[in-house]
Order: C-alpha cells, then structure tokens, then sequence
C-alpha cells in the first residue's frame, strides 16, 4: 500500500515538473530580455548574458527546473567556443542564465538549451554572430566602395542614354514648350530618358543663362521633371540584383568592342545599370552585419522622427547630388529591417527635399532668370514636403497593412519606390493649375532689376591676373571660346523663325546678339589693358590671333542677328514658305556651315599648321557648293513652280550668308 502511495506522489511531482513545462523566451515589458541574436568579435564574450524561462501550462513561472544548454552549431569545427555553465537552474522567476564566448572562426554559432519535457516546447535554439576585428573597417569599406559603385554606376547609365539621345533632347527642351502642358510631358519624358532630374534642371538653368530659353517655359518642364525622376527609383526597387554582373559584362561588352556609336552608347548604359545594382549588392552585404548591433539600431529607430529623417535625407542627397541615388540607399537599409516603414517614408521626403542642391550649385555664377529656375525647383520640392509631412503615419499604416509577412523584403522596396512616384506626381498635379502664382512668387523671391537681362557678365577674365599676362591670355581665349559658344547658339537657330515660321526665336537671338557684343567689347578692353604689361613679340601675336578672332566673330553674329534676324521678321510677317527641295537643300548647307564653324572653334582652341589648311579647304568647298545651289535654283525658276520666284530672294541671300560665315568662320586662324 505505502509502495503504491509513492508511485503515485512520484507520478504527480513528475507531471507538476516535468510534463506540463515549457522553455520560452523571456520578456520584460514587451521586450526581449533572451540575449538571443546578438554578436561580437571573434573570442570575445557577448555583451548580454544569455537567458531562459520556464513556465507551466499557465504560462506561471517554474523554479527549480534544471536546463541543459548545449553548442550546437559553429562555422568551423574547433572553433572553440566556451559556454558559461551548461547545467542551469531557474531561479523563483523561473529563468536562470549562462555566458557565452564566441569562438576565434567568424560566422554563426548556436546553443540550444532543453528540459525533460513532453511539451513541444522542451527546446531553444539561440544564435549568434563572430565578426571579424576588423568589421568595421569592412562595413565602411563595403559601404563606401559599394556607393561608389553606385554612383559611378548611375553616372555612367546616365550618361550613356543622353549620348543615345543625342543633341534631340536639348532640341526638344528649347523648341517644344509652347504650353504647360506640353512642357509638363517634355520634361517627364526628358527625365525618363536621361535618368536624372538634375541633370534636366542643370540643363534648363544653362538655356536660360544663354538665353535659349525663358524662365517662364521652364516652370511647366521642371513639374514633369519630378515625375519623370521616379522613374529611376522604380528601376532601382525591382530585385535585378541577381542578374547586375550579367549587365555588367554585355554592356562592358559593347561599350568596348562595338563600332557602331549608338551601339556603344547602350553598351554604357547597360554597363552602368549593371554597376549600379552590383553596388547595391556590395552595400547590402556589408550593411548586414550592424542589423545586431544595438548601437545603429538605436541610431537608425531614431529615424523614425519625421522631421529627423527629413533633415538626415536632405543633407545625404545633398552630398551624393541625387535623390535616386539615396533613395536607392534607403532601400538597401529597409529591406536589411534596419528602417520602419515611417523612417523610410521621411528619409523619402527628405531626399526630395535634397534634389535642388544641384541645381543650386550650377546657378551659382548665371543670370538672375537661371538663378530663379534652380528656386522654382526648391519651392517645388518644400511644397512637397509641407504637404505630406503630416501624412506620414497614415500611409505607413496603410503600407503596413498592405505588405505581407512572407514577402516583406521584396514588397517593401516596391512600396518605397511607389511612395515617391506618388508624392511627386500629386503634388505635380496640385501646382500645375497654379503655375502662374508660383512664378509670381519665384519672382517676389528673386525680384527682376532694371538691366538684368541685357548685360552678360564675363565668366573667366579677372583683373586680378592683368599684371600676369600668361595665364591673362589664356583666360581671355578661354571667353572668347565662350562668345564663340554664344554666336553657335545663334547660327543654329537662325533658320528656325524661316522653317517653323515662329516669332519666338527672334527674341532670343536678339537678346544673344547683345549680350554678345557686350562680351566681345569686355574681351578687348581685357586684353588692352594685359598688353600694357608684356609687349614681347610673343604676347603680340597672341594677342593679335585673339582680337582677330574677336573680329571675325563679330562679322558672324552681324549676318546672324542683323541681316538674317530682319530678313525672318519680314518671312514671318508674310508668312512665306519653302518648297520642300529648297528646304532641303538650305538646311543641309546650314548644316555643313555649322559644322565648318564648329571645326574653326576648334582649330581656334589647338592651333595647328595642318589644322587650318584643311579648314581653308573645307572652306573653299563650301563656296562652291554655295554656287552650285544657286545655279540649281535658278535653273528651278525657269522650269518649275512659280511659287519659287517670292521665296527665291531669301533663299539666295540665306545661301549667300552662310557661305560668309563660313568664309569669316575659316579666317578666324590663318593659315600661315
């Protein structure tokens, strides 16, 4: 009887102890006290002690239980790890606790610790991670390198689609803006293009500064620009990391060993594409290892301050000079769980906010009007932030909602990428019916003066170096290659107000026709004043080639911006056209003189014998093509239309003239 008595009380201390027990992780709080997850450097002892909990069916502490903790797992066999103790019992809480020292391999080790118990949870298995000593030296080294990759990467993508694109986009930014609207689309479309909305509002800026443009067409192609931005981001969000190298190697290929221009060009872009998600790689590997560091996830919860994680993504897409660029970086963090989804959507915020630096920076020495386009771009981007600053919360929650568990690291990306399209294009479609009072605005912010678009500084000659007439002369050459860039833009639209019948170009080739003379006479009264200094034959010479030049230019842009700009005031006004033969005829020999002018330049910027023969000869055929086209069209009018006979003046004298050019464009260096 007494037997059968014990039996029994041994049946009911087993089942109290051992069969109803259970190892859980213990929390204080709601937050995770285990030690699990943590790491160090290679034999070093992990910061935290490592603990385990006991609880009972009632999930109530059990004390007296005795854990057995064992290694169960390191990178290399004879790592040798060392456990603290690896028979423990709970205290009156339930939980007891061990120490851990990590082997001398780098990699993942884990313990696991167990109860004599028929629950399903007798047994927990904690991981940690050795890292080498030097890790953080290999974390910024990953990370800076894989930026640069990036960087480079996106450089290079864009400046591959822009050579593909060719001089039509520049064409398409100056020549298509007639409305908002399709100023909006241009600007969308140019982006997407080229890659960078920087480098669209650089590009506006220098049109503006050169007069190509007004201020008032770039509002609308800047709103378009944002949008076209995100394009970019898009790319950079689907998961194209595995196939980077495969990029790498079939643009690498093409760029090095394709004839065909075009074909290289594409080659640089999918060389580029590549290098830009290989430096996403390099960067997410090397990022990985802080995701167990408390220090960076207590920077990185930080972020999660809207106004903080403005701030922080601003200055970072400051430095980089691309809010692709950053966002892209953004990314790589959120999938590594490094960054909540609320942190993110500021960091977003703050990029944008970041993206006018650029343009900032490249309208620092043009004209009031370019300085106003890099401002229009900033309000555009604060009006952004001032609107959905407050929504923060709300579209994280929602964000939230929509991401499944299973597939966090490859819909988060998406989410991100799509938070910024949606911002850009909401707040595109909010500004667009009040284009005409943000310019007013632009205008109150940078108010127009009396004179300002009339004079056109002087960028590179300085008085400071008028005693130093060496490096005086170079800077003068250097402005006159400028004025030489200025009468360039001239000689290729004059044609435009004869073919489009359009009134719009001959406001700025009159303004380029002043701001030119201004400059020429800015360039002499420089290099009289350098000459007083130096009268050695040498610095004779050098000057006499400069104001010769100067002399020449200046005969070229009379004809453009005298001659031809009221010769178009007065086709415009009759409102003539060409025959499709004379069109075609003038605008290739416009072409060739272009081009014939495009080499003087040249052979002004490295003077060589052979150079400028060749440019005599090239001028001389010119000539007589200049006479060959005129015998055609005379032998035209008596044959054929009579329309001819009204156009045949301007089409004889838009001949003549630019065989002049050409002819003042070849005597720019003589030949001897």
């Amino acid at each position: 009887m007494r037997f059968f008595a014990g039996v029994v009380i041994f049946f009911v201390l087993y089942s109290s102890i051992f069969a109803q027990n259970q190892l859980v992780i213990p929390i204080v709080n709601s937050h995770d006290i285990s030690g699990n997850n943590q790491s160090a450097v290679v034999g070093k002892q992990i910061p935290d002690s490592i603990v385990f909990k006991v609880v009972d069916s009632h999930n109530n502490p059990m004390p007296g239980i005795p854990v057995n903790v064992a290694i169960t797992k390191e990178p290399h066999w004879g790592s040798k790890s060392v456990l603290g103790d690896t028979l423990l019992y709970t205290d009156s809480q339930g939980m007891c606790a061990t120490t851990y020292t990590l082997g001398n391999k780098k990699g993942l080790y884990q313990i696991t610790a167990s109860i004599f118990s028929n629950s399903p949870h007798n047994a927990i298995t904690y991981s940690f991670e050795a890292k080498s000593r030097l890790w953080l030296f290999f974390l910024l080294a990953g990370v800076i390198g894989g930026l640069v990759f990036f960087l480079y990467g996106m450089n290079t993508m864009s400046s591959g689609l822009q050579k593909t694109a060719g001089d039509k986009m520049r064409t398409i930014l100056s020549s298509l803006t007639r409305n908002n609207f399709i100023g909006l689309g241009i600007g969308a479309l140019v982006t997407a293009i080229i890659q960078s909305s920087s480098a669209t509002s650089v590009m506006l800026v220098s049109f503006v500064h050169s007069g190509l443009m007004r201020f008032k067409q770039t509002l609308s192609i800047l709103l378009g620009a944002t949008i076209g931005s995100t394009i970019t981001v898009q790319l950079i969000s689907f998961k194209l990391t595995d196939y980077s190298l495969a990029f790498v190697a079939v643009g690498g290929t093409l760029y090095m060993f394709a004839k065909k221009y075009s074909l290289r060009f594409w080659g640089e872009s999918m060389f580029g594409f590549g290098l830009l998600f290989f430096g996403m790689v390099v960067m997410s590997e090397s990022i990985a290892p802080i995701k167990s560091s408390p220090l960076f996830i207590d920077l990185f919860i930080h972020l999660q301050h809207p106004v903080l994680g403005i701030i922080v993504g601003a200055l970072f897409t400051a430095i980089v000079q691309s809010s692709a660029a950053s966002i892209g970086i953004f990314i790589i963090l959120a999938s590594q769980g490094l960054l909540t989804i609320e942190s993110s959507i500021a960091l977003v915020l703050g990029a944008n906010l970041g993206t006018p630096v650029t343009a900032l920076i490249a309208s620092l020495k043009t004209s009031h009007d370019a300085k106003r386009v890099a401002i229009t771009l900033l309000v555009y981007k604060i009006l952004l932030v001032l609107f959905f600053i407050w929504f923060i919360t709300p579209i994280a929650h929602y964000v939230s909602q929509s991401i499944t568990n299973q597939n966090y690291s490859d819909e988060l990306p998406r989410a991100i990428a799509n938070i910024h399209t949606f911002f850009n294009i909401t707040i595109a479609i909010i500004i667009f019916p009040c284009i005409s009072l943000v310019e007013k605005l632009i205008l109150r912010i940078k108010p127009l003066k009396s004179y300002e678009i009339q004079k056109q500084k002087t960028r590179y000659i300085d008085t400071t170096f008028i005693n130093q007439p060496a490096i005086a002369m170079q800077l003068a050459k250097e402005e006159t290659m400028r004025l030489g860039r200025k009468i360039q833009l001239s000689l290729e639209l004059i044609l435009k107000p004869f073919i489009e019948n359009n009134p719009d170009y001959l406001e700025t080739l009159n303004l380029q026709r002043i701001e030119a003379k201004d400059l020429r006479d800015a360039i002499k009264e420089y290099l009289l004043q350098t000459a007083q200094f130096d009268a050695s034959k040498q610095r004779s010479e050098e000057l006499f080639a400069i104001i010769h030049t100067l002399t020449e230019l200046s005969h070229i842009n009379d004809a453009l911006t005298k001659v031809l700009h009221r010769r178009a005031e007065k086709w415009i006004e009759r409102n003539y056209e060409f025959t499709e033969s004379e069109k075609q005829e003038i605008e290739a020999y416009h072409t060739n003189t272009i081009q014939l002018y495009n080499t003087a330049m040249q052979v002004f910027a490295v003077y060589t014998i052979d150079d400028a023969l060749r440019l005599k000869k090239t001028a001389k055929m010119q000539s007589h093509t200049a006479l060959e086209l005129e015998k055609q069209h005379y032998q035209r009018l008596l044959e054929r239309e009579q329309i001819e006979h009204k156009n045949s003046k301007t089409y004889l004298e838009l001949i003549n003239m630019f065989k002049i050019i050409g002819e003042h464009a070849a005597n720019i260096i003589p030949a001897s």
